[in-house]
């Protein structure tokens, strides 16, 4: 069953230079959540707090059992859906409630455990307004952690805006807070999959990436919330790998050969970043190098490019010593970035971030004892042996 409470916005945002304003607003804002209460304030906060203020917000309840039912109902701004789910459904099912809610032109979904920054909707409807011919615009994400350690990974200086079908299949993406759909074109391609609960972002950019274009923004727009265990389910990367033989399958010619190569990147880039996790620095510099004479393409692309080079360059540096000197180099920049708090990592009690299951470790294929399994984490594959010391 579900119970939803309906609103439209009044208010004008006047002062949003070249973002054009409205009597209706403009932007829906989706956050699914289950029972996590204490998170989905800080979300909903941050959605206050934007300075473009023609939005609508719908919450997605996907059957709470703690505070949260109660904390909604007092929510009296005339802004706010409330879509409650009883029984509960997977997130991406629950996306889809959001979507089917969304009356604006533009829907920005964002988990519950993360943050718009205050200029968000702005910088991503400018980027919008001036490339009509884009599906979406993203902006960079700020990685943070509850010590207050935070860091912006690479992403273009510069306003991009390009098919990024390729990058995709080589592993960048955009998650969903940090992109702004067009509401239309993201429900005629059927919006989010239903029961695809990894990867659903990537299948989303393939789908509409391929034909059009995005624009990229330079100014972050999303805090990014590191905590706890990794989530990723055992069969991570096998759905993605499956995603993408699909995807490219379909190519016609030299699409397909192109996409052939950079999914071959892909599985040497993610090898790249196994060895960094486990300190063989010349082992990713390696990696990385063959990825690179896989698809030149993605080392030459403005998105993926520079910060790919820039982790070649890390491996080689530290490689070129001798092991326990490179070991020893790089204690001291991560000692460095712990100082300026620029170092945030998912952290629980009574275990340190290097013990934690290795993400970039996940099989593409899983084992047959295995392969019937739930999907849980990757420390249960470690258990049964399927991962490499």
């Amino acid at each position: 069953m579900i119970v939803a409470v309906t609103s439209r916005a009044t208010r004008k945002a006047s002062y949003c230079n070249r973002v054009p304003t409205h009597d209706d607003p403009l932007v829906t804002v989706v956050i699914p959540t289950r029972d996590r209460l204490p998170l989905l304030r800080e979300a909903v906060a941050s959605v206050f707090a934007q300075r473009f203020r023609d939005w609508r917000l719908v919450v997605v309840d996907d059957a709470s059992t703690d505070g949260t039912p109660a904390w909604l109902a007092q929510m009296t701004d005339s802004r706010i859906d409330v879509v409650r789910c009883d029984p509960g459904v997977e997130r991406s099912a629950a996306r889809n409630l959001g979507l089917d809610r969304a009356t604006t032109p533009y829907v920005l979904f964002l988990d519950d455990d993360d943050l718009l920054k205050p200029h968000a909707l702005t910088c991503l409807l400018r980027g919008l307004a001036g490339h009509p011919e884009a599906f979406a615009a993203a902006g960079p994400r700020v990685f943070f952690d509850e010590l207050g350690h935070h860091r912006r990974y690479y992403w273009p200086h510069w306003t991009v805006c390009r098919r990024a079908w390729v990058e995709v299949i080589a592993g960048w993406i955009a998650i969903t807070g940090q992109t702004l759909f067009r509401t239309d074109l993201l429900r005629e391609s059927g919006g989010w999959t239903v029961g695809m609960s990894v990867a659903e972002d990537q299948d989303v950019w393939l789908r509409l990436g391929y034909d059009r274009p995005a624009v990229l923004v330079p100014r972050a727009v999303m805090r990014y919330r590191l905590h706890g265990p990794s989530r990723a389910p055992l069969n991570t990367r096998v759905v993605e790998r499956e995603l993408r033989e699909r995807f490219i399958a379909a190519l016609p010619e030299p699409q397909r050969r192109l996409g052939e190569e950079a999914m071959a990147a892909w599985r040497l880039i993610i090898a790249s970043n196994q060895a960094f996790y486990l300190r063989r620095h010349r082992e990713a510099a390696r990696d990385l190098l063959e990825a690179a004479r896989a698809c030149p393409f993605v080392f030459t692309s403005p998105i993926t490019g520079p910060g790919l080079v820039m982790s070649f360059g890390k491996g080689s540096i530290a490689g070129a010593f001798p092991r326990p000197a490179g070991l020893a180099l790089e204690d001291v920049i991560h000692g460095g970035r712990e100082v300026l708090r620029w170092a945030p990592r998912q952290r629980w009690e009574g275990a340190d971030a290097r013990n934690a299951p290795e993400f970039w470790a996940l099989p593409f294929e899983l084992p047959d004892d295995v392969a019937a399994e739930p999907a849980t984490t990757a420390e249960r594959l470690q258990e049964q042996g399927a991962l490499a010391d």
